[in-house]
């Protein structure tokens, strides 16, 4: 089985693309439920929409670029959560042809096969969060691009000149996913240790990498919103203040046992290989390197989320083909090559039709957004304060804000002069029809502007807007 499958012909192509196909399709065409990032992405795009500036008049985590393709996807498709997830399926295909492309042009294997793009999709596929439209989905497309123009400087040495290229693409994803600037490191490292790197190229590379961010900064001096960019850059890296805890990841490491330990055995043979080229071994311990620095980067992600792990995927399939494509061992190879594949698609399959969500074998009740009961708040614009995002489904999102981890300190500084005109001119400017006060902040901001008081009907801890 593995050899027929390893072998380089379109029919093949057209297998792991029906399998790919196969897996997602209970997603897009069967009632899924929708995930809490999902809502929250396709709120923000809404609010970015009605010409909020993001940091500056929009509370958010989510980085400038990601939130500009959020917006202009509701542009064209609307709040549509099936448009999501057939763009995040459309990029995971385009990313395993690239990875595909990388593999073949640069020979990184005994023999030319599409292992590498099977497993490419095959890893995209084996669990819920990697099959939505998210951040670090979009980072990613441009880091599979940027590897490629990398390993190019490898070959070409001194004659290379895809400097600035490589510190431009590593500039646009850093701005979908703040802490991939963190991936600097490993390719001034491959710089340095696999090609001839000039002073010149050097700051080409540089050039490249903070185009990006001047272009960017100038767009926010000039409207006068620097210091909310800065401040937002800063606390993005590493710890994120607003995040949200979707599970736990010691509950789901069960999903990562067979992924691992076949990563293993790739990384064994991989050191056991003889490897014919320099330029072959530049590359292999480059991988090796992204490796290393992308789960220091996963492990860096505040957020409880298993999408984090979406960045190794181009790891997983390098090694997990390293271990197939050696033609020691074909019987166990065989065997384990299929009970691998039965797993994965096992756990796509079940996860992703929400199989074992209903037994309860996993615990997924905080990522996904539940029904609204009869009788429900539907077709108002809600301001929630506190963890309450489950009543933007079916609502629109009112004010700036939507993200109650950077907005809970206007609320607890009500004292405070400025936060009160803040809150003020946010009702003035999109009055919410209703208030969900989870935190009971709302007495005390009554109690310092008692105008708005007069507006409002309380009922629990519900305000309806009078009519």
């Amino acid at each position: 089985m593995l050899r027929l499958l390893s072998t380089n012909n379109i029919v093949n192509l057209l297998i792991f693309f029906f399998l790919f196909l196969g897996i997602r399709i209970i997603t897009l065409f069967t009632n899924f439920p929708v995930s809490f990032p999902e809502l929250t992405w396709l709120t923000l795009s809404e609010k970015i929409g009605e010409n909020r500036l993001i940091y500056h008049q929009l509370e958010s985590t989510l980085a400038p670029l990601c939130a500009f393709l959020y917006y202009f996807i509701d542009v064209l498709f609307g709040k549509s959560f099936l448009a999501h997830r057939i763009i995040a399926s459309c990029f995971v295909f385009f990313h395993a042809t690239i990875f595909q492309k990388i593999c073949a042009d640069f020979k990184l294997f005994p023999k030319k096969t599409f292992l590498p793009f099977y497993f490419y999709l095959l890893f995209s596929s084996f669990h819920q969060e990697f099959l939505y439209l998210s951040p670090k989905l979009f980072a990613s497309t441009f880091i599979v691009c940027l590897c490629y123009y990398l390993f190019e400087t490898y070959k070409q040495k001194t004659k290379s000149t895809h400097h600035f290229t490589i510190g431009f693409l590593l500039g646009l994803s850093s701005m979908c996913y703040f802490s991939y600037v963190l991936l600097i490191i490993p390719i001034f490292i491959c710089f340095i240790s696999f090609s001839n790197i000039t002073r010149i190229k050097t700051l080409r590379f540089l050039l490249g990498f903070f185009v990006t961010y001047l272009f960017l900064l100038f767009y926010y001096y000039y409207l006068d919103a620097s210091k909310s960019l800065y401040h937002q850059f800063i606390t993005s890296i590493g710890f994120q203040p607003g995040v949200t805890y979707y599970f736990s990841l010691k509950r789901n490491l069960l999903l990562f046992v067979s992924p691992l330990v076949l990563i293993c055995l790739g990384i064994l043979s991989f050191f056991k290989s003889p490897l014919v080229t320099k330029v072959d071994k530049n590359i292999h311990y480059s991988f090796l390197l992204f490796g290393v620095f992308l789960l220091l980067i996963s492990c860096l992600d505040a957020t409880g989320s298993m999408g984090k792990f979406q960045l190794l995927v181009p790891i997983f399939a390098f090694f997990s083909t390293f271990y197939f494509i050696s033609p020691q061992k074909q019987l166990i190879k065989n065997i384990t090559f299929s009970i691998f594949s039965f797993l994965i698609i096992y756990f796509g399959l079940f996860f992703n039709s929400n199989y074992l969500t209903q037994k309860k074998y996993f615990d997924f009740s905080g990522l996904y957004v539940n029904k609204p009961l009869e009788g429900a708040i539907t077709n108002k614009k809600v301001l929630v304060l506190g963890d309450g995002k489950i009543y933007w489904q079916n609502n629109t999102a009112s004010t700036r804000f939507v993200n109650w981890g950077l907005s809970k300190k206007y609320f607890d500084g009500i004292d405070k002069l400025k936060n009160q005109l803040i809150i003020f001119n946010e009702f003035a400017s999109d009055m919410p029809e209703v208030i969900i006060d989870l935190e009971e902040k709302m007495p005390l901001v009554f109690e310092k502007i008692p105008r708005l008081k007069l507006l409002y009907v309380q009922k629990d801890k519900t305000y309806f807007l009078k009519e």
